[in-house]
C-alpha cells in the first residue's frame, strides 16, 4: 500500500517545480495551487483504486433446475445448481433400496451432487482484480447402506466415497463410515419414540476449506 501511495504521489505531484522556501507571495501561491491539483488526483486515484479492490459481494441469487423420477424402488434425479451463479454445475443422482428380507433393505446411492457449505462452494467466487473466478464444488461418487428395521427396532451401516471437484480449486477425496442403531420404547398407532445411538468417521485427502483461490471453502473437509 505505501509502494502505491508513493506511486500516486509520483504521477501527480512534480515536487521539482514547487517553490515553498516563501521568497515570494507568487511562488508560494502558484506552489499552493500545484499541492492542491495533486492532492485532488491523488484522492481521486485511490477512490478508484478503492473500487478496484473491494471484494466483491458475498450474496449470490439464480434459479436452479430439477426433474425427479420415481418407480417402484428406484428414484432418479437431475437438475442444475442455480443458472445465474458465478459457476453453474450439473447435478444429479440414482438411488436404489431394494428389500432383501422381510426386515433388511439395501440401499445404493450413485450421485453428483452440489457442495451447499459456504457461497464459494456453492456460487463460486470472482476476484475484479485479477479476473480469476473458482469455486463451484461439486462431490461425485457412491454410497453403499445396509439397513435391519423392526418395530421394537433397528440396525444401520453406510459407507460412502466422493470426489469433490471445482473450477480452480485443487481435486479432494472424501470417505465415510456410519454405523447405528436404534430402539422404539414406544411405538403405537398413536405414538411412537425412538432413541438410538450413531457413530460417523471421515477421512480425506486434502484440507481445502480456506476461502483463497484454490481452495473450496468446504467445511466437510475442515480439518478439526
Amino acid at each position: 500500500m505505501s509502494y502505491a501511495i508513493s506511486r500516486l504521489g509520483e504521477q501527480g505531484v512534480d515536487f521539482d517545480n514547487l517553490a515553498l522556501n516563501g521568497e515570494s507571495a507568487d511562488s508560494f501561491a502558484n506552489s499552493r495551487e500545484l499541492i492542491e491539483a495533486s492532492l485532488a488526483g491523488i484522492q481521486s486515484r485511490l477512490q478508484s483504486a478503492s473500487r478496484v479492490a473491494r471484494p466483491g459481494t458475498q450474496r449470490e441469487s439464480g434459479a436452479a433446475l430439477a426433474l425427479g423420477y420415481q418407480y417402484g424402488d428406484v428414484k432418479i434425479d437431475v437438475g442444475s445448481t442455480p443458472l445465474g451463479f458465478d459457476e453453474t454445475n450439473i447435478v444429479g443422482g440414482i438411488n436404489w433400496t431394494p428389500n432383501i428380507t422381510e426386515n433388511t433393505s439395501l440401499s445404493l446411492t450413485a450421485e453428483r451432487r452440489a457442495v451447499k457449505d459456504s457461497v464459494l462452494s456453492y456460487a463460486g467466487a470472482y476476484d475484479a482484480q485479477t479476473g480469476d473466478t473458482w469455486g463451484g464444488v461439486v462431490s461425485t461418487g457412491g454410497r453403499l447402506g445396509i439397513n435391519y428395521d423392526t418395530s421394537n427396532g433397528g440396525l444401520y451401516a453406510n459407507a460412502g466415497m466422493y470426489e469433490y471437484t471445482g473450477d480452480n480449486v485443487a481435486d479432494n477425496t472424501a470417505y465415510d463410515l456410519s454405523l447405528g442403531g436404534y430402539l422404539r420404547p414406544v411405538n403405537n398407532e398413536r405414538r411412537q419414540l425412538q432413541t438410538g445411538v450413531n457413530v460417523t468417521a471421515m477421512a480425506y485427502d486434502k484440507d481445502l476449506s480456506h476461502f483463497t483461490y484454490g481452495h473450496g471453502g468446504t467445511s466437510v473437509l475442515r480439518t478439526t
